[in-house]
């Protein structure tokens, strides 16, 4: 019927044989379409690039179909911060940000090497509509850009929410320390070659730069009934960056897994860090 209360329902049919399995039930809903009274949209009002240390403007506007803003509304923002990866244009030829082999991608998408951060606010929008939310960028370690997106919804007098999404791109510094190696398997007794380089956001190389690359083998020992992570071996080379790469040699003391990192510092002493895996068998 036309007057049929919302929600889920049931129709059952039967034979009129009586024979086994001759009924048969099927559950279904039956909700109610309401038009949109209105339309929600989320930007960045800050213009880019954003650098840790600074902030951002992002703002929710609400605004109805027949003309006007929605003021007074409610606006409920979900904000979450996840590393990633940034690679300065026509610079892909050296690893920027943590190195991730193909066979260990499963576990850097779902698991330890992507956390992310959530925050949640709340506000009201103005006589036009909008709302404005400022986020500040604080210093974060490891060295690396994250990602920050931001979902803002709004909710009308007659309970219609109706939701928006931004997203934007935070560096860790104004400088990128990019690395590079022949090869990720090495002999024990073998160098280890490194080659760095420098660059601002936009791929351009700077030079005179120091940077500092570190190779660092851990393993883990049982010490005081439990296991505890402990340094095997760690070198550090000092370079200076120039316009073309520079290298830093290591020699393969012992097998494991070294961790070869490399930082450098821009002019508001803001560190941008990379990092790459060396295997050293046994």
């Amino acid at each position: 019927p036309d007057n049929v209360n919302l929600g889920y329902a049931r129709i059952d049919f039967t034979t009129s044989t009586g024979l086994s399995g001759s009924s048969y039930g099927h559950q279904f809903q039956i909700q109610e379409f309401r038009r949109p009274e209105f339309e929600v949209s989320a930007k960045v009002e800050t213009e880019a690039p954003h650098f840790v240390g600074g902030s951002a403007m992002l703002s929710v506007e609400a605004k109805y179909y027949s003309g006007g803003g929605l003021a007074n509304a409610d606006a409920n923002w979900v904000v979450s911060a996840t590393p990633t990866n940034y690679t300065p244009p026509n610079r892909d030829d050296f690893t920027f940000g943590t190195w991730v082999p193909w066979w260990r991608i499963y576990d850097y998408n779902g698991g330890r090497y992507s956390p992310s951060s959530t925050q949640t606010f709340k506000g009201v929008t103005d006589a036009s509509g909008k709302h404005m939310l400022k986020i500040d960028f604080d210093s974060v370690k490891p060295a690396r850009p994250y990602t920050i997106s931001a979902n803002a919804s709004v909710q009308d007098v007659n309970r219609q929410t109706w939701a928006s999404s931004t997203s934007l791109l935070v560096h860790p510094a104004e400088l990128y320390v990019g690395i590079r190696t022949p090869r990720t398997f090495v002999q024990k007794g073998e160098k280890i070659d490194v080659e760095s380089i420098v660059s601002d956001i936009d791929g351009k190389l700077i030079a005179g730069r120091d940077i500092e690359i570190k190779a660092v083998l851990k393993d883990w020992t049982f010490d005081a009934g439990s296991w505890k992570e402990v340094t095997v071996d760690e070198q550090v080379c000092n370079i200076k960056s120039a316009d073309a790469a520079v290298k830093c040699s290591f020699v393969a003391k012992s097998g494991g897994r070294y961790t070869v990192t490399a930082t450098v510092m821009d002019d508001r002493e803001r560190f941008n860090q990379s990092e790459i895996t060396i295997w050293v068998p046994g």
